[in-house]
């Protein structure tokens, strides 16, 4: 069966640790994807996926 603690959500702060990393640059909410410095950014607004997907 499934225990207690899985269904609450709890873990070991190491289980925690390698499942949870910080993060810091872009992300396009009309894409969904995330970029990690600013010219990959400027790069993907300049793409046809990105320019379809403000229509």
């Amino acid at each position: 069966g499934i225990s207690p603690g899985a269904v609450r959500g709890d873990c070991g702060v190491s289980a925690a640790l390698d499942i949870l990393v910080p993060k810091a640059g872009f992300f396009c909410q009309i894409c969904s994807l995330f970029y990690a410095d600013e010219p990959s950014m400027i790069n993907h607004c300049r793409t046809p996926l990105h320019r379809q997907n403000m229509e």
